[in-house]
């Protein structure tokens, strides 16, 4: 299974725990809304939220490219086997997964205009 996470390349963190790559605004804007619900409160300790396509990804994070890029975020693509992942309960779009367990297959940079409608 492939899954697409926005992370910093330094950290290994997402936007919204990267606490020294800080993108104001983002999580506040995204906690809960209708368009960016929460993966659910079964989330594990040791589970990363990421999604199953490029067009999820680009979708959830449209509007912010500007500032994911100039935090120095990029687009990690993950390969992970059926066991150490799951569709989040809350948001079928969000993919939990065991980072341990999955391969880091390669990076994208995030382009200053996402092509999705």
């Amino acid at each position: 299974m492939k899954i697409y996470r926005v992370e910093h390349p330094l950290t290994g963190d997402g936007p919204y725990r990267c606490w020294e790559y800080e993108i104001p605004g983002l999580s506040a804007a995204h906690t809960g809304s209708e368009s960016h619900p929460l993966p659910g409160r079964d989330l594990q300790y040791n589970e990363y939220c990421g999604f199953a396509s490029m067009t999820d990804l680009l979708t959830w994070f449209k509007g912010w490219e500007g500032q994911l890029i100039a935090a120095g975020f990029h687009i990690a693509e993950y390969e992970t086997l059926l066991g150490f992942w799951r569709r989040a309960t809350d948001d079928p779009n969000q993919i939990l997964f065991i980072k341990d367990y999955a391969e880091l297959s390669r990076t994208h940079k995030i382009f200053s205009s996402f092509a999705v409608a």
